[in-house]
Formats: C-alpha cells, sequence, structure tokens
C-alpha cells in the first residue's frame, strides 16, 4: 500500500501497477468465474468458542504454479481482503497469517502462498448467541506467468451452535509465526534517521536463527507510509535489519516504535516482533 515512495521504490511501484493493469481484463473475468480452473475461494465455517468469539477460515485453493500473496507482498502483489460489508449480526472480522514463503514472481521478491491456504478469520458477533451470516467481497492477486485481480462473493453461515474445531483452521492456526520472547524483547532497539522524502529505521535484536536466506520485513498500521524492506546481516544471535519509511509528510512523520510491526523469515521458521523502542540519530 503506498502513496509515497521514491527511487527503486517508484519504479517497482509503478511495474506492479501496469502488471496489474496488463491483467485487468482477466480480472473482470474472475468475477464472472471464468477463472475457476485458476483459484476458489470460499469460507470454511469453523467453530464458536466459550467467550463468544467464532472462529472461520477463508481458504483460497490455487491450480499448480499459482500463488497469491502475504500480508505484506514484498515488491508487488495485492494481498487477499476481506470486506464483509453486506453481513448479518457482524462486528468485525480479524485475519490470521499463517507462515508464508518467498518467491520470484516476474523479477520480483515476492511474499506468500502457494496450492492451497487457509487464512484463518477471528470473527466478533454484533448480538453475542446469535449465528453470523457472513456475506463479503474477497479481493486477492494471484501471480503464474503473469499476476491477475480477482474479486470473489463468498458467503457462510456461521452458527452459534456448539462444534467441535475444525482441524484445518486449527493447523493454520498454529503455523503463524510466534511472539518474540523476553530475551528478543529485551533485547531489541530501532535506530532512526531522516533520509530524502522519509525515515530510515534500523532495528538490531538477538533472536534465534530462522533459517537460510533470512529477510525482516517491517509494518505500520499507517496505509498511508510505503516501507521498503532493505538488508539484513546476522553476527552470530545478534541479527540487524534496515527498513526506509516513505511517509507523505516526509521526515517529520510522527513515528512512535509502539507502532512497528517486525516479522523475521526464514525457510525454517519466523518470529513476529511487535514494537520497537526508538533512538534517534543524524
Amino acid at each position: 500500500t503506498s502513496t509515497s515512495a521514491r527511487g527503486g521504490s517508484a519504479a517497482r511501484a509503478a511495474l506492479a501497477g501496469m502488471l496489474m493493469s496488463f491483467a485487468a481484463a482477466g480480472g473482470a473475468a474472475a468475477q464472472d468465474g471464468s477463472l475457476a480452473d485458476v483459484v476458489k475461494v470460499d469460507i470454511l465455517p469453523g467453530w464458536r468458542q466459550a467467550d463468544g468469539q467464532h472462529i472461520a477460515g477463508l481458504r483460497i485453493r490455487m491450480a499448480e504454479g499459482w500463488k497469491t500473496y502475504w500480508r505484506v507482498p514484498g515488491e508487488s502483489g495485492i494481498p487477499p481482503q476481506i470486506a464483509p460489508d453486506n453481513s448479518t449480526n457482524l462486528a468485525a472480522v480479524e485475519m490470521m497469517w499463517p507462515r508464508p514463503k518467498t518467491f520470484d514472481i516476474g523479477g520480483f521478491r515476492s511474499i506468500g502462498y502457494s496450492g492451497e491456504v487457509i487464512l484463518p478469520l477471528a470473527v466478533t458477533a454484533a448480538q453475542s448467541g446469535g449465528d453470523i451470516a457472513l456475506r463479503a467481497r474477497v479481493d486477492l492477486g494471484v501471480c503464474e506467468d503473469i499476476c491477475l485481480p480477482v474479486s470473489v462473493d463468498v458467503v457462510a453461515l456461521l452458527p452459534a451452535a456448539a462444534a467441535a474445531p475444525d482441524p484445518a483452521i486449527a493447523a493454520a492456526m498454529k503455523k503463524q509465526p510466534p511472539l518474540a520472547g523476553e530475551t528478543t524483547r529485551d533485547s531489541l532497539s530501532c535506530a532512526v534517521e531522516p533520509i530524502e522524502g522519509g525515515l530510515r529505521v534500523t532495528a538490531a535484536m538477538q533472536v534465534p536463527g530462522q533459517g537460510g536466506e533470512e529477510m525482516a520485513i517491517f509494518e505500520l498500521a499507517d496505509p498511508t507510509v510505503w516501507i521498503e524492506s532493505g538488508a539484513l546481516s546476522r553476527d552470530g544471535a545478534r541479527v540487524t535489519a534496515a527498513a526506509d519509511f516513505f511517509p507523505v509528510s516526509g521526515s517529520d512523520y510522527p513515528l512512535e516504535g509502539e507502532d512497528i510491526r517486525i516479522t523475521l523469515l526464514g525457510s525454517d521458521g519466523a518470529l513476529d516482533v511487535r514494537g520497537c523502542p526508538l533512538a534517534t540519530s543524524g
């Protein structure tokens, strides 16, 4: 998601836009079902928990060779998004994200899933104890040799009646990157310095290796900030990783350390780091 980018970020954003424009006809076709052999999307109804929250699943099944995206797609792409505006007895839906993989799609490094993926949904009823009629539009991008934007309408009844947990959804929930432990949190710091058009954040932490060529993905909840994650280096258990933040307001952006989220992703595992104490330099 970007409203401001500089240098290589701008070029990548422009090329990603061209890819999606090139595939616009394919996206329109997806709405009338002619891409059913490429991707199928539905809702697993799941179960109601003792605390009243309902756990469901957004299931995405793709043909061989096709991929979709994680919540941070990498250098280009459209992550799955759900818009449940026409639902009944619905207060909120929160999507959960199993650990993704990295891919090279059209020369871009992307982060996402292939084959079949279930994205668990934590669904809150407006009136506890009642059924939820989930009616939603799901938007996502799928890629093989080309990338296609897809829009699908899904409908599911999420019953309040007791039901056993769905093993497939439960397994997907367990694949979420775990939160960083006390040792990592205590060692964590982020140095901030102004750069042209934004801010550079350099994080340092003590963290176990996640396997293979690791990468650190930086996030903010603010969708108006383009973030370009950079190089990661490791010296034993110590990791240093940087990212450039390009907000609309440039280097005057009021960045708060508690708003920074970093996912350390490797071939064997991942770690979710929430918040990073800030130190200013430069």
